[in-house]
């Protein structure tokens, strides 16, 4: 019975459902199909890059930012329903937005000549003096090619009105010494450090997240600790409700940490 909890059978049961998901009756794997750019409209793009552009400046466009037209989708935003609305196949009406996945539907009209489209456009973000920057932007426009949306820009500051969020000057050992500063522990492990987006409106902006582990569980399924956000532009130690320390958990962790972690069903 022992053998069943073994790696290789967690492997085997990834490796069905993977199928299973890829053969999926309903065909959702089909619609995921990327867009190349040449089938993306033309005001499309230059209304996104328009966008982008008033953002950022077009210096740092034309440096930092390219299209990545594999993730860029589109769909029918219901707050602008065409005039022949979609319906389910009860007859009823269809009020709810409708995703028509990356590929125009067969049979059926282009998006750009569909009504009430919206488009999710998605850049790289590269930037030649920072190369642990390699992150993805993205936001939605209307189908002239205009900003719309709720959500704004995820993973891009606005550098145009904030250029001191845009330098990307603070390397992951200069976050280090940081946290060490501002008082981070040193914990049972070595800190773990990431690069990542902020989301905190309206002071959004890329962090280096520093973690510290404090605890971990005698069975190893659990581990406990804090954790520093530092702006990887300003060196400023972001603060949510006040705190400057953050405190995690991560459960269900498979992989032994320490030697003196056991699992009764790994083992």
């Amino acid at each position: 019975m022992n053998a069943l909890w073994r790696p290789s059978f967690f492997i085997i049961l990834w490796l069905v459902a993977l199928e299973v998901s890829l053969w999926s009756p309903d065909g959702d794997a089909a619609q995921r199909r990327p867009i190349p750019a040449r089938d993306i409209p033309e005001r499309i793009l230059l209304g996104g890059r328009d966008v982008l552009i008033a953002r950022v400046g077009k210096e740092f466009f034309e440096r930092c930012l390219s299209l990545d037209s594999a993730h860029c989708v589109y769909w029918v935003d219901a707050t602008a329903p065409p005039k022949s609305p979609r319906r389910h196949s009860s007859g009823a009406p269809d009020t709810l937005a409708t995703p028509v996945g990356t590929s125009p539907p067969s049979p059926g009209p282009r998006p750009d000549r569909m009504e009430g489209v919206r488009w999710s456009l998605t850049y790289h973000l590269r930037v030649p003096t920072a190369p642990w920057v390699r992150e993805n932007v993205w936001f939605d426009v209307d189908s002239a090619g205009g900003h719309v949306g709720a959500r704004g820009f995820m993973g891009l500051s606005d550098c145009a009105h904030h250029p001191e969020e845009c330098t990307f000057s603070i390397s992951e050992l200069a976050a280090r010494d940081i946290a060490r500063m501002a008082g981070l522990k040193a914990g049972i492990k070595p800190w773990t450090v990431s690069f990542q987006w902020w989301e905190a409106a309206p002071e959004s902006c890329y962090v280096w997240t520093v973690s510290s582990t404090l605890k971990i569980d005698p069975n190893g399924l659990s581990k406990h600790g804090e954790s520093i956000a530092i702006d990887a532009s300003t060196g400023q130690v972001k603060t949510i409700l006040g705190r400057k320390f953050q405190e995690w958990s991560d459960w269900w962790d498979t992989v032994p940490d320490v030697a003196s972690e056991k699992h009764p069903w790994w083992r």
